[in-house]
């Protein structure tokens, strides 16, 4: 990376942290709504920051609608519990149960309707035991009881997805109802839905992973996913193959595998083709890549080393701990609610992306004595 990007990325991250933290303590009521915040020259030197990275921070809670600018006055948090109170808002996340994602960012979006003085609804499904007739019903339901928004995750992962995600958002449009995605869009990258989103960049976060294992002195690094991509998974290949190319490697497709990573022979194949530094496309088939390697003689990380994405618990918890990507799941709810009270409050805006930082948790299987 260059001196520039590294200026650029320490930048990003001082202007995030400030605007996180600042979003909590709204979030959280440490500022009332109408209540003045601190100003921009007290928020410099608490961070340590200049000036002009305070002022795109606050710039990003104003998009948000979460504060309030005043020339010559300052920011105020802005006045959104009073629209807020009469709101009833709906959760359809059918993806519940596989992963453990969406269980803390749905766990964080309800503290905030006692927060925020929302009520909630919930239309979740035990994963694997659901259809798209099962989630129509849950769709219609919530049209009948004219809820004001929704928080969608949609189907992936499932046999014929596109035609279910295709009639639940046709429902939504035709019942008008505001719509915040969690995690991906509905649609496929690079095509882009006409919804808010809320969910970690994935492609910088896979260019952060793949470095990381460059940085080890991989000469190569190889991408694992499934047969069943998920649209998550297309935007981490992009970021590891940006990756690559950033760092003088060039690319090469027969380092890129999909594949069962419980069978024996197909993991076999993909070692003999070379592998030895494997990015996952998630902490799951991780999981699973490690023992099947093990059974086959090869060791994590002496000869083959790990990473995965998500940082779910049992990536800290299999028999070598996990290096991965943290999803900052409690930010993703708070960003969810505040973009879908956005919304609501100017439902002619123009659809956005909320793009949060995941963090690099490196553990054992990355790492080589």
């Amino acid at each position: 990376m260059t001196e520039a990007g590294a200026n650029m990325d320490e930048t990003k991250n001082k202007y995030s942290t400030i605007s996180s933290e600042l979003r909590t303590k709204i979030a959280g009521g440490n500022f009332s709504p109408g209540s003045k915040i601190p100003t921009e020259r007290d928020l410099a030197a608490q961070y340590g920051v200049s000036r002009p990275t305070v002022t795109r921070a606050l710039k990003d809670l104003a998009n948000e609608g979460l504060i309030e600018r005043r020339v010559g006055a300052g920011s105020f948090v802005a006045e959104k519990n009073k629209v807020a109170k009469s709101l009833n808002l709906g959760l359809l996340i059918p993806g519940l149960g596989r992963g453990e994602i969406f269980e803390p960012i749905c766990a964080r979006i309800a503290e905030r309707s006692l927060i925020d003085m929302f009520t909630l609804s919930w239309g979740g499904f035990a994963w694997g035991n659901f259809g798209g007739g099962e989630i129509i019903k849950v769709v219609e339901g919530y049209i009948k009881q004219r809820v004001d928004g929704i928080f969608l995750q949609p189907v992936e992962l499932v046999p014929e997805p596109e035609k279910i995600n295709h009639d639940v958002i046709n429902l939504l449009k035709a019942g008008k109802i505001p719509v915040v995605i969690l995690d991906a869009d509905y649609r496929t990258f690079p095509e882009r839905g006409e919804f808010d989103i809320v969910g970690i960049d994935n492609v910088r976060a896979a260019w952060v992973a793949t470095e990381h294992l460059i940085n080890q002195g991989a000469p190569r690094v190889d991408f694992v996913t499934t047969p069943h991509i998920a649209t998550t998974a297309v935007r981490r290949l992009g970021g590891y193959r940006l990756a690559l190319v950033s760092n003088g490697i060039s690319l090469d497709r027969l380092w890129e595998h999909s594949i069962d990573p419980e069978d024996d022979s197909q993991v076999r194949q993909m070692i003999e083709l070379g592998a030895r530094d494997v990015l996952c496309a998630n902490d799951e088939l991780a999981a699973l890549l490690i023992p099947s390697l093990e059974r086959l003689g090869y060791q994590v990380p002496d000869d083959v080393r790990v990473v995965g994405f998500d940082d779910v618990k049992y990536a800290r918890l299999v028999r070598v701990p996990l290096t991965t990507m943290k999803q900052p799941c409690t930010a993703i709810g708070d960003a969810a609610v505040d973009a879908m009270l956005n919304r609501i409050a100017k439902p002619e805006q123009a659809s956005r992306e909320y793009l949060l930082e995941a963090e690099l948790m490196i553990r054992q299987s990355s790492i080589r004595s």
